[in-house]
């Protein structure tokens, strides 16, 4: 007998699967909100999830043909800081496997981030926090309120940025 999560498979998401993607977008932004559905603005929506999968790392996972997850990456940078970090725009999971889905997602994100060499930044939802095995005591995570990151150990191994320069007194 097979789980229902051995035939999820994960792939990059495509610019045809927006419209899908924003319909399990809009299903996490109202459960976490208690705003009317006529509140969401489906076109300004796929504008954003369009622009994302441009920008970003996106992953869908699906289920029977059926997409049931998905997870978005982007490379960025705080205003604050030269160092470049992963973002986790989003991350959500429908279906009775959710918590599994919602693991191989992230997982796949880690991956991307460990790639890049670069620190990343997840900014999760209560839905997302609860499910993912406790997330703030994941491995190699840091919680900053409602924010986790996480350095990737080559990252951890390179020498420290140099401090700003002070100007001499004269």
């Amino acid at each position: 007998m097979t789980s229902a999560t051995s035939e999820i498979k994960i792939r990059p998401a495509a610019a045809l699967d927006a419209a899908n993607i924003v319909r399990l977008l809009k299903q996490l932004w109202l459960e976490e909100t208690a705003l009317p559905a006529d509140r969401v603005n489906d076109w300004r929506a796929l504008q954003y999830v369009l622009k994302t999968l441009e920008q970003g790392h996106v992953l869908v996972a699906e289920l029977s043909g059926r997409i049931v997850g998905t997870i978005a990456a982007l490379v960025t940078q705080e205003p604050w800081s030269e160092e470049s970090l992963i973002e986790v725009r989003w991350l959500y999971a429908v279906t009775q496997s959710k918590d599994e889905i919602l693991q191989v997602l992230l997982q796949q994100a880690e991956a991307f981030a460990d790639e890049q060499e670069l620190p990343m930044l997840a900014r999760v939802h209560r839905y997302a926090r609860d499910r993912i095995d406790n997330f703030g005591g994941r491995e190699g995570y840091v919680s900053m309120g409602s924010s986790y990151l996480r350095i990737p150990v080559e990252a951890l191994r390179k020498p420290p940025v140099d401090s700003l320069p002070v100007a001499a007194a004269g």
